[in-house]
């Protein structure tokens, strides 16, 4: 089948040359002998076995740990590009020194599916059967154990084998009895069989050898597995694969989040989770024993029930009616502060009500302290609505320390002061603020929620929001995920909660430029916002999606939305109110995929001036600049568009710091800003600094792709081709060809290499290029957007070079029809040569 096995390598091929990672190693070809036997030609690989080598070195835990960051960094690029390995094994993944560190690669790619090989219990490879892998590497779903699809999350599973072996030295289940076992058998074993824990393993080795290989004694090594350590690990090999990582960054965040001493998503499996294993493991017995207990105990409970519940409702009653009146007295104290008598007939405002039942909370020490701290948070939440942040935490952080001090102590009314906090933290941008408070609310409400269900759905939003923040996206999907099913299964739906939580959800698929699913979301946030009334939210979704179909070539959508939102905005809000000016940034954009660049530029130095009249910098004025000096840049005002791009970094330094994906972005729109100004000297050492700080924080944000792309054309341009070529294979390798709004940026740098082509007279592969990304942006633009215009042009250029002077004229004419502007030729110098023929195109003056 030496044919069959080729054919299938070469349309697995495709999918692999998209791959360029130093962690995985090429697969050049398959080709086949003169005895008609198949071969790969490979990259070599001089290195050893992951675990081999780490035994060998006696690796310590932490950097093991480090070894295996590596190795996941490249099975998530691979997943990126869409191939599946289906064959993790420490063989598989082979670690050399370089440079005195150790450096993983992972071989093999593809190679299994392409040779079709199938694997029995006793690891003896067939051609009949149809399970692909190796035995005690192979998911559950790989081996046929449970029904489910042969994913990226196979995957998963594998590598959660490969970090059990190199924490406890040994397999997660015993091979020697999985091969020897009839084949039901085996199955029955991954099915039902859960394996030790990591520690649990260890500890039963007899000798210290394994914990001599870690450079550590057995007492550490056992200590040092247990807890978060043993929970990665087997959240990895879970038998499900929705109870998995949902991807290979995911794992790796979570194993760096360790590594980081930070809390991890990783939890200790919940009593009723291993109670229901227990169940399904032993159904007929359990069944049996349930049917006993039921008859001993069901008579002494429902004698007892009635009575607790008696006493349970007469007792809450009391409170709440206590409570209720002296809620009721304070604010009828506080409405007669408006009595003309009292107020000297000034007209008081919300802002003075809320100020005089401040200063009263403050004067008044007879409130009992639930009611006082439930007035505080209520309080503390209208400030933060009226934008007035300082107070609204003050009132929030004097709700939690009263919660906490009263007696009796109610932990489900501090894990909600709490959640209150962190959403006060959230409004003022204080992010590092966050996490520990979130994590104390749910320590408080129990590992899956069970004592509030609703309030453990705000916990996993307020989580999830803040990792999409800090650019951990695949993390931040699965605690969304999460979230919109808890909160969507409570009896009583919270509308308020789903709404933020899909509209997150649509930033996050934004930002993955997954924009089919980011549109769905946002359309559903903005539904349920109509349906609770919260028309704050809703002008924040309106931006958004002025945003999403700005990018997606929609302008007059973009706008219509931008609009609705300015226009709610300047109804709710005071003139210096931030989310206007973020209603008015919506605007900008929507006008800025209108190519009406002196409208745009005059609303956005509106919200830019609201902003500046807070009085500090905050990453949310950082963003509206760097949004102005895209404007600007665009409009050819480059002074002005380099002084607000350096604004932008200089602020977003200060507020995130370097390593944020943000930050790096608005470097990169600096350096951008420098090269349309003619500075390209200035401009090289910037994109130099973005690039770095992309690839050191692991970014899979689009700021990758169009920061490769942007440097690629400084270095064409410059005569550093072979520079440019490597850029330029960067960008596209980082852009997920999945994502629907990654395809123009595809096709900008394949136009972009068609130009290099050009220069290097290399004129028959620039001419194939041009044509796959002017079909690329036609495939993912309208088709009258201005920026195929611009395509047209630099197709032109190609032509010309090329020394087709007709062709670049027709490619001109094209370029004319789709919008293109006379100045929109000076970025193409070499087409002014053609401006003496008579033909030459009469191009719409801007």
């Amino acid at each position: 089948d030496t044919r069959q096995v080729i054919s299938r390598f070469k349309t697995e091929q495709q999918a692999l040359a998209q791959m360029d990672h130093p962690g995985i190693a090429q697969v050049f070809e398959a080709g086949e002998t003169e005895a008609g036997r198949p071969y790969f030609a490979m990259e070599y690989v001089p290195g050893v076995a992951i675990t081999t080598f780490c035994d060998r070195e006696r690796v310590r835990l932490r950097e093991r740990l480090g070894i295996f960051l590596q190795v996941c960094d490249a099975i998530q690029h691979a997943h990126q590009k869409g191939v599946i390995h289906r064959d993790i094994k420490p063989s598989n993944v082979l670690v050399s020194q370089r440079e005195g560190h150790a450096s993983p690669k992972v071989i093999d790619f593809g190679i299994i599916k392409a040779s079709g090989d199938a694997v029995t219990p006793e690891g003896s490879l067939t051609r009949e059967g149809v399970v692909l892998g190796t035995v005690g590497y192979m998911s559950p779903e790989q081996i046929g154990a449970i029904e489910a699809p042969v994913d990226t999350r196979t995957d998963i599973y594998s590598l959660g084998v490969i970090l059990y072996e190199l924490l406890s030295g040994s397999l997660p289940f015993d091979l020697a009895r999985l091969r020897r076992a009839p084949w039901v058998e085996a199955l029955r074993m991954m099915r039902e069989e859960d394996p030790p824990p990591p520690a649990v393993r260890a500890a039963q080795s007899e000798s210290g050898e394994i914990a001599a290989h870690r450079d550590t004694d057995s007492r550490s090594l056992v200590r040092d597995l247990k807890g978060e350590l043993e929970w990665i690990t087997l959240r990895a090999l879970e038998k499900e694969p929705d109870r998995r990582y949902a991807s290979a960054s995911e794992l790796a965040a979570d194993v760096r989040r360790y590594l980081a001493n930070e809390p991890v998503l990783a939890a200790a499996p919940s009593t009723m989770y291993r109670l229901r294993k227990y169940a399904r493991r032993h159904r007929v017995g359990v069944a049996s024993a349930a049917l006993v207990l039921v008859a001993i105990l069901g008579g002494a409970i429902a004698a007892s029930v009635g009575l607790n519940r008696a006493v349970n409702a007469e007792r809450i009653a009391r409170r709440e009616a206590g409570a209720s009146k002296q809620v009721a007295d304070f604010l009828v104290s506080l409405f007669h502060a408006s009595s003309p008598g009292v107020s000297k007939g000034e007209t008081l405002t919300a802002r003075g009500l809320l100020d005089e039942g401040a200063r009263r909370m403050a004067s008044d020490s007879t409130m009992d302290p639930h009611v006082r701290a439930r007035l505080l948070g209520a309080m503390g939440d209208s400030y933060l609505n009226l934008a007035v942040l300082d107070e609204g935490i003050r009132l929030t952080r004097a709700a939690l320390t009263t919660s906490e001090a009263a007696v009796p102590r109610d932990d489900l009314e501090i894990a909600h002061q709490l959640d209150k906090l962190a959403n006060a933290y959230s409004m003022a941008g204080r992010r590092d603020s966050i996490s520990a408070v979130v994590e104390r609310a749910l320590a408080l409400i129990g590992p899956n929620g069970e004592r509030d269900p609703a309030l453990y759905a705000w916990c996993l939003y307020r989580k999830g929001k803040l990792a999409m923040l800090r650019g951990d996206l695949g993390p931040a999907d699965s605690l969304l995920k999460i979230a919109t099913r808890t909160a969507e299964s409570q009896p009583t739906s919270d509308t308020n909660l789903l709404q933020r939580i899909y509209g997150t959800r649509a930033t996050t698929a934004h930002t993955s430029q997954n924009l089919d699913a980011a549109e769905q979301f946002y359309l559903r946030s903005l539904e349920l916002s109509g349906q609770s009334g919260d028309l704050a939210h809703t002008l924040q979704i309106h931006r958004q999606l002025a945003g999403l179909y700005a990018q997606l070539g929609k302008g007059e959508k973009a706008l219509d939305h931008a609009k609705e939102g300015v226009s709610l905005a300047r109804r709710l809000f005071a003139a210096d109110h931030p989310l206007l000016a973020d209603a008015l940034a919506g605007k900008a954009q929507a006008l800025l995929s209108l190519e009406r660049f002196d409208e745009a530029i005059e609303v956005q130095e509106e919200a830019v001036g609201i902003l500046r009249k807070r009085g500090k910098p905050t990453e949310h004025l950082a963003y509206e600049l760097q949004l102005l000096a895209m404007l600007y840049r665009l409009d050819r005002r480059h002074d002005l568009a380099i002084a607000r791009a350096r604004e932008s970094c200089d602020m977003n330094r200060a507020t995130l710091g370097l390593d944020h994906f943000v930050t790096a972005g608005a470097i990169a729109e600096l350096a951008s800003c420098c090269v349309a100004a003619g500075r390209g000297r200035e401009a090289d050492p910037q994109f130099r600094l973005a690039i770095d700080v992309l690839e050191r924080i692991h970014d899979q944000t689009i700021y990758v792709p169009q920061t490769y792309k942007a440097y690629a054309d400084l270095c064409r341009d410059d005569g550093r081709w072979a520079r440019a070529d490597s850029l330029y294979g960067r960008a596209i390798a980082a852009a997920d060809s999945t994502a629907s709004g990654m395809q123009d940026m595809i096709a900008e740098t394949r136009i972009g290499q068609a130009l290099l082509r050009a220069q290097q007279g290399r004129h028959a592969e620039a001419e194939s290029m041009m044509a796959a990304g002017l079909r690329g942006k036609r495939g993912a633009l309208p088709e009258h957007d201005p920026s195929l215009g611009d395509a047209y042009l630099a197709w032109a250029e190609v032509k010309l070079r090329a020394g087709d002077a007709a062709g670049a004229i027709e490619r001109m004419r094209h370029a004319v029809r789709s919008g293109a502007k006379a100045d929109d030729v000076a970025w193409y110098p070499a087409l002014a040569t053609l401006k003496s023929r008579s033909d030459y195109p009469l191009l719409i003056s801007p």
